[in-house]
């Protein structure tokens, strides 16, 4: 707790030892020194003056506005130290404070005055009186004035005491407890010691005045006599001291006998250790008890200068009165030492020259300004160096002279803060009489004081080099050198005030002052300008005199220590300066430094506990006593403190360590240790890292921004060096730390792919499996000593590479589905007529949604974990689980071994609880050795990218977050924006609610397979159990997949596939192969542990030979139309094999139309023929018998279909017609036509069958489209048709659909009585068949009537339709009747175009003379409205027979434009949508012409 040794106004601050007295615990201890702390600068205008005369050298009336700034230690200074005395007085401890505590003397803590006499009980039961207890304190006093009797001040303050300082001895100051104590209780014990510190200086002062002169410093700090032969400080003292030593050292494990023992390491006594002293000796301390007493008691006074020892015991032995012994000025009384070295180099023969006296008195006036600092009194400090300098110069004496230049700076820097900060409250104070015109000069005096710290910053370069010059000139002279401890302290403490002028532009100003003296930060430089006359010292300048500050390697006088001291305060400087490579240098020798140093504890350590010393750590394994474990190595938390924690974090953050930055992470976000962090569990694992995704990504961001810097060699040197430290501490937590942060700086830090090769550690691997075993080993011996909670942080970020969740059996599977799925048919053509898209994106596809990865609750899960372990040895994982968010997730525990250099994976286990949302972000891990941790998902590889145009950017930059500048920081910030890190996997599942379980209990098939004929339909039983003890099925969803989809699909998905092709395909796509046959679906449930039965038809189709059966179960709780949103099932599929033979083949096809020869009844074309076609006669008949019952047959044709029977036994073969209906065909009765006929196997029969024509009134409609999800939008066939080829596909494609609509046929075998349907879509339609059975939309006919009604048969005779007998010279009519069967009017021109029969062109036009009519063979006809029939007439005679035509036709004039309402357009197409209709006008014929055959009057009879 002792402030900064190089601080530049340390030679300022009088040293105050503070030890434990008495009865004390180590807490108490603390606690009280640490208010002594809070009141360690004491301004001497409230310090009380010594009443006595003899004591006013130094008064504080003489400048209250001075301060003591005390130095409050609990350690003795080193002996190093102690031999600078009193060539640097403030080194020596001058105070010696005692702390006890009154709350362990129970007599004087429930004493309630002087006379309470009543014995107390205290803790142990024991009475003991207040007498008893006082004495005990008095003694602890004399102790401490005979253990430490060079101290000027000796006083116990005895804590938490409520009795009054009168009921107390001389020399005990009780101190109040806090609670009953005021602002100023602290403050007012504080002045009561510096009263008594200031009176003894007076007679201290007075005895080194006596003193002739003072040798100089030995040059070692193991010399012990100067070149005078004076000792700088006795023997006596020095044995003293190693006393002291050895008791503080033991102090911590003894108390006082009679003291209760606790397990607390808080409250254990801490006794002060007393020495066997005689009788005589305690008769020889003094009565008043303190340091000195006045020199009426006759007791000697401890002086600077070097003396006998024996002469000093001799003075002390006897009294000495003011007759008999000379006096000083001050009246004090000598030695007899002192006295005899007075009367020597005074007078005599012997006497000394005056160049030699005048060095002397120059020597002693440095010591006596040294007290005035000390004092506080800082103005007159500066009078006696300043005077005593001025000796040391004229006489040569550079040492000196060096010292007194040096000394005084320190009041030049104290006085202008104190003059500053006290000028208000000395204007307040009791000073009333002064005069009027302070008030008034006090700007000027403020002026004043700028301009001389203005003239000490200018004056300190010069000042410098001028106490460099002078200590060098020193050291030619022999003893007459400086030690190399102040040397180096010197320079460090004004290569702080440069530092500080530095950063104040030059100045000293009052910010600078109070960085120095009340230690607060220095403001920054921005916004300051250098001053005109100010002079602003470079850094490179303040660095190179900095660096003279280094010891020498050669100089072994110089303690570790101070060493270490002196590397420290060097590396202060330099960081101040931002010179941070050297600051790195500097580190790296004080850790080198250390290391030696500690090894030797080390081997002290373990001869003390009679054990190898080279066994290292490992020394505590083998220690298995309980005393040996709480002596030497009894550890508690606040026994190690943060300040080699932070000095090693400080080195690798200057080196640029990657994982540099974590132990300040660690030291303020550090938990007790009491804590059990490695047997928390997962959730309560170590909080002291930030384990998130994010704080993730940014360490391994900075790691690689760190690997990108500096000597990887270096790197590594460096953490050896920490671990050697901590190892020799011991460090058990620091030996962790930094071995786990060597992996990490040796380790690559990415994440490989599988095939890279940049991966490996830069250590060999025996040195990467002695670091692994060297945590083990660490962790095993700090839990024999009692730290059972200590573990290392893992060293790659990258471990988790990958988490996937592994798909169940098949039978436990989830799958989503929409609401409209649960209806039992859709109408898919509707449905899509809401969007006029082809492409919909709201439209989600089946096959993409069942891709979802889904959980049920209650039922178990597994995941594959992807471990990296990029080391060459192996880890083991104590523990792994998955770190979810969401819904709650019970996660099995699983350990494994991840082996060296490799990636791995383990399978993990784990249940929902409940249903939700499930996100796995990472998995918690504890590593064997390591604390437990989150580690993210990291599945994709990931290299660190290196970018030139930060090549110049130092690695603190992203490291060191303060002491930075603008510049640098805007730097960091840009690299923290654009490095693209890892990215983290989180891994989202939906858990839904739990699911029955169906499994196949019985198919009623052997062994699944079944074989049928084409056309077939079989039924199929399927049982089903459930074998879930707790959740019934409602609900189930049937499909199937047959063997005839996947080529239908590959067909389908073809872009060159024509639209009458995809419009095929897609029918026989929707024909099922497997259909639900077993009464509402709706209705089918299965109770839990209970067995149903599913009724199935089974088609066959050509082409089948398998399929499978799939049945989406699942309990939704609710009704169909009451399910919202998606709902989720199990799918059972049921594996089928079914065999498909043809049954009847379809070989040729042909439509004929009917010609007028056909109207003789029963007469045959031909005999039957001896091939394998042989129509039966009786087909004849029927067909005839039909034709005669359709009148002439001219709105039918002839349908020819040869059938052939490819099974092995004979089938009835059954074919029908339908009529058309009314609303498109005229002439329909609604009739329909049958015929049947049994096949022998392996024949064919010709079916002759009537067929009605069919009449289309949009055949040029483009083709639909059955399945919305086979739409395409601009695609079109790579071969692209013409216009009319595309009317022809569309007219084939409409006439044959609408074929198939009439025609129907089915099988039947009379041997089994099976039955099925004969496949007929392979009928293909030629033009010339699609002419045959086409209708037109505007019918003409014409017949031949007798010009007089009732003529009869006599002039015309009718042979046979359209043909006609009528005789020359006789007027016939030739009535055409027109009919419009369409839905819109038309507008038409006649024409009748008579031509003599079976002639050429040319003749057959030649009718002159031949014909004559009676009207026009070419007139318009009336507007012909939807469905009416209008008849042009014609008088026709003949005069010369012979066989006469007439072609009657009808042509459109005008197109009208109405509404097609009757054509039944596709509302999907697919294909080509150019416009085909036709715009041209339409021509009609007849579709027979009438035959006219005239014969003369005289061959009449011949007719009859």
């Amino acid at each position: 707790m002792g402030s900064d040794p190089l601080s530049p106004i340390a030679p300022a601050r009088p040293r105050a030892l503070l030890l434990p007295t008495g009865k004390i615990t180590h807490a108490s201890f603390m606690a009280f020194a640490e208010r002594m702390k809070s009141v360690s600068v004491v301004r001497l205008g409230d310090v009380s003056p010594d009443a006595r005369p003899n004591r006013t050298m130094f008064s504080p009336l003489a400048f209250p506005m001075g301060s003591m700034i005390y130095n409050l230690s609990i350690a003795l200074p080193p002996p190093s130290h102690l031999a600078l005395s009193p060539f640097e007085l403030f080194r020596e401890p001058l105070i010696i404070l005692g702390l006890a505590d009154c709350s362990e003397h129970p007599a004087l803590a429930h004493g309630d005055g002087l006379d309470d006499a009543d014995p107390a009980k205290d803790s142990t039961g024991a009475g003991r009186s207040k007498e008893q207890e006082l004495d005990e304190l008095s003694q602890t006093l004399r102790d401490l004035q005979e253990q430490y009797s060079r101290a000027l001040v000796h006083v116990v303050l005895l804590f938490d005491c409520s009795l009054p300082a009168r009921a107390l001895p001389q020399g005990i100051i009780p101190v109040p407890p806090k609670r009953l104590s005021r602002a100023t209780t602290m403050k007012t014990v504080m002045c009561d010691v510096s009263s008594l510190f200031l009176a003894e200086l007076t007679t201290y002062a007075k005895s080194l005045q006596a003193l002739p002169s003072m040798d100089s410093p030995p040059s070692s700090s193991f010399d012990q006599r100067g070149p005078n032969g004076h000792l700088s400080w006795d023997a006596h003292r020095m044995s003293h001291l190693s006393q002291h030593r050895a008791s503080i050292s033991g102090s911590a494990s003894r108390s006082r006998s009679g003291s209760p023992s606790a397990t607390n390491r808080n409250q254990h006594r801490m006794s002060m250790p007393a020495r066997a002293l005689s009788a005589a000796t305690g008769a020889a301390g003094t009565a008043d008890g303190v340091g000195t007493s006045s020199p009426a008691n006759g007791t000697s006074t401890p002086l600077a200068a070097s003396e006998d020892t024996s002469g000093a015991e001799k003075a002390s032995a006897g009294p000495s009165t003011a007759n008999s012994s000379p006096k000083l000025s001050g009246g004090g009384p000598l030695t007899g030492t002192a006295r005899d070295k007075i009367l020597v180099h005074g007078f005599g023969s012997g006497s000394l020259s005056e160049r030699a006296r005048n060095k002397g008195r120059g020597r002693v006036g440095l010591v006596i300004g040294t007290l005035f600092l000390l004092a506080g009194r800082w103005e007159d400090a500066v009078g006696e160096l300043v005077e005593s300098a001025v000796i040391a110069k004229a006489n040569g004496d550079h040492l000196w002279h060096a010292k007194a230049l040096e000394t005084i700076t320190v009041p030049a820097i104290c006085y202008p803060t104190a003059d500053r900060s006290s000028s208000l409250s000395f204007k307040a104070s009791n000073h009333a009489n002064a005069s009027s015109s302070k008030d008034a000069d006090s700007a000027s005096t403020v002026s004043r004081r700028l301009v001389s710290l203005q003239n000490l910053a200018n004056l300190l370069p010069d000042l410098l080099n001028l106490i460099l010059a002078l200590y060098n000139r020193a050291s030619s002279n022999a003893g007459e050198s400086l030690p190399q401890l102040a040397y180096s302290e010197f320079l460090i403490r004004y290569g702080k005030i440069l530092a500080a002028a530095y950063h104040r532009a030059g100045r000293l100003d009052d910010d600078a002052l109070e960085h120095f003296v009340l230690n607060r930060p220095l403001p920054p430089r921005l916004g300051l300008q250098p001053a005109d006359d100010a002079f602003s010292p470079s850094k490179v300048w303040i660095a190179t005199m900095t660096f003279r500050a280094m010891p020498p390697p050669s100089d072994d006088a110089l303690a570790a220590v101070d060493r270490v001291t002196i590397y420290a305060g060097m590396a202060s400087v330099l960081s101040s300066l931002g010179f941070r490579r050297k600051k790195a240098f500097i580190m790296r020798e004080l850790v080198a430094t250390l290391i030696p140093s500690l090894i030797q504890a080390r081997k002290v350590g373990a001869a003390e506990l009679g054990v190898h010393p080279a066994a290292g750590l490992t020394v505590l394994n083998a220690v298995g006593s309980d005393a040996v474990a709480s002596g030497s190595f009894d550890l508690s938390e606040n026994d190690k403190e943060s300040g080699v924690e932070e000095l090693l974090a400080l080195l690798c953050r200057a080196y640029g360590i990657v994982g540099s930055d974590f132990l300040t992470q660690d030291v303020r976000s550090r938990q007790p240790r009491s804590t059990p962090r490695a047997s928390a569990k997962p959730e309560q694992r170590d909080s002291r890292l930030d384990d998130s995704s994010d704080a993730t990504i940014a360490r391994a961001l900075r790691h690689a921004f760190c690997r990108s810097f500096g000597n990887q060699n270096l790197k590594l040197h460096v953490l050896r060096c920490c671990i050697n430290v901590c190892e020799a501490l011991p460090d058990f937590q620091g030996v962790l730390r930094f071995t786990s942060e060597l992996l990490r700086t040796a380790g690559s830090g990415i994440a490989p792919d599988a095939g890279s090769h940049e991966a490996s550690a830069t250590l060999s691997r025996e040195e990467q499996i002695r670091l692994a075993t060297n945590i083990s080993r660490t962790i095993i011996a700090a839990r024999k000593v009692g730290i059972p909670h200590i573990a290392a942080d893992y060293w790659d970020e990258f471990l988790i590479r990958g988490v996937e969740h592994l798909e169940p059996k098949p039978l436990r599977r989830a799958f989503p589905h929409g609401k409209d799925e649960l209806k039992a048919s859709i109408d898919l053509a509707e449905k899509a007529e809401k969007t006029p898209f082809i492409f919909d994106p709201k439209r989600k596809a089946v096959e993409n949604a069942r891709t979802d990865k889904l959980l049920i609750a209650g039922e178990q899960v597994e995941f594959r974990v992807t471990l990296q372990n990029l080391f060459e040895f192996e880890i083991e994982i104590e523990r792994l689980s998955l770190d979810t968010e969401g819904v709650e997730f019970a996660c099995m525990e699983h350990t494994t071994i991840v082996g060296s250099y490799r990636k791995q994976t383990m399978v993990v286990t784990g249940v929902p609880r409940t249903a939700g949302q499930l996100k796995v972000t990472g998995c918690v891990v504890q590593i064997s050795g390591c604390w437990p941790r989150r580690f993210p998902i990291f599945n994709e590889p990931w290299y660190r990218v290196h970018d030139s145009k930060l090549q110049g950017l130092r690695p603190d930059v992203t490291i060191n977050q303060h002491q930075r500048s603008a510049s640098e920081a805007s730097a960091a910030s840009k690299l923290t924006n654009t490095a693209i890190g890892p990215k983290a996997l989180i891994l989202d599942l939906g858990v839904i609610d739990s699911l029955p379980l169906v499994e196949v209990e019985n198919i009623g098939l052997p062994q699944a397979a079944m074989m049928m004929l084409e056309g077939e339909t079989k039924s199929l039983s399927v049982t089903l159990r459930n074998i879930s003890s707790t959740t019934p099925v409602d609900t189930v969803l049937f499909s199937f997949e047959d063997s005839t989809l996947p080529p239908i699909r590959a067909h389908m998905r073809d872009k060159d596939t024509t639209p009458a092709q995809m419009h095929e395909l897609e029918l026989q796509f929707q024909r099922r192969a497997f259909r639900w046959s077993g009464g509402n679906i709706a209705d089918f449930r299965i109770d839990p542990e209970h067995c149903a039965t599913v009724e199935l038809e089974v088609l066959g189709k050509a082409g089948l030979t398998g399929g499978v059966l799939q049945f989406d179960y699942s309990y939704l709780g609710q009704a169909r139309e009451d399910v919202e949103g998606r709902f989720y099932t199990r799918q059972l599929r049921v594996p089928l094999t079914v065999s498909v033979n043809a049954s009847v083949e379809l070989v040729w096809t042909d439509v004929l139309p009917f010609s007028s020869g056909f109207h003789q009844q029963g007469q045959s074309t031909a005999s039957n023929p001896p091939g394998e076609i042989a129509p039966p006669t009786s087909q004849f008949n029927r067909l005839f018998r039909a034709l005669r019952e359709h009148n002439d047959g001219k709105s039918h044709s002839i349908l020819v279909l040869d059938l052939r029977n490819s099974w092995r036994n004979p089938l009835q073969l059954t074919l029908q017609v339908a009529s058309p209906t009314t609303e498109n065909h005229n002439g329909s009765d609604g009739a329909v036509y049958t015929t049947t006929d049994t096949v022998s196997p392996g024949r064919t029969v010709r079916f002759m069958l009537p067929f009605p024509r069919i009449l289309l009134l949009n055949s040029l409609a483009p083709i639909p489209i059955l399945d919305p999800a086979n739409r395409r939008q601009f695609v079109l066939n790579s071969e692209r048709l013409s216009s009319e080829s595309e009317r022809q596909s569309r007219r084939e494609f409409w006439y044959r659909h609408e074929m198939l609509k009439l025609l129907s046929g089915h099988w039947n075998e009379p041997i089994s009585g099976r039955s099925g349907a004969i496949e007929l879509r392979r009928i293909r339609l030629s033009h010339q068949m699609m002419d045959a059975v086409r209708l037109d939309e505007v019918g003409v006919r014409t017949v031949v009537e007798p010009a007089n009604p009732g003529d009869g048969d006599r002039y015309v005779f009718q042979v046979a339709p359209a043909t006609y007998d009528i005789q020359t010279n006789s007027f016939v009519t030739l009535t055409t009747r027109i009919s419009n069967r369409t839905q819109a009017s038309v507008h038409a021109m006649f024409r009748m175009q008579p031509s003599l029969r079976n002639q050429q062109s040319h003749s057959a036009l030649n009718l002159g003379g031949r014909l004559l009519w009676n009207g026009l063979l070419q007139q318009p006809l009336p507007l012909l409205a939807p469905g009416v029939t209008t008849e042009v007439a014609l008088s026709v005679c003949v005069l010369c027979q012979g066989e006469y035509e007439f072609n009657a036709s009808v042509e459109e004039i005008q197109l009208v434009q109405t509404k097609n309402a009757g054509a039944k357009l596709a509302p999907h197409a697919i294909g080509d949508d150019r416009p085909l209709d036709e715009k041209n006008r339409r021509t009609w014929h007849a579709q027979t012409p009438c035959t006219v055959s005239a014969q003369d009057a005289d061959l009449e009879d011949g007719y009859s």
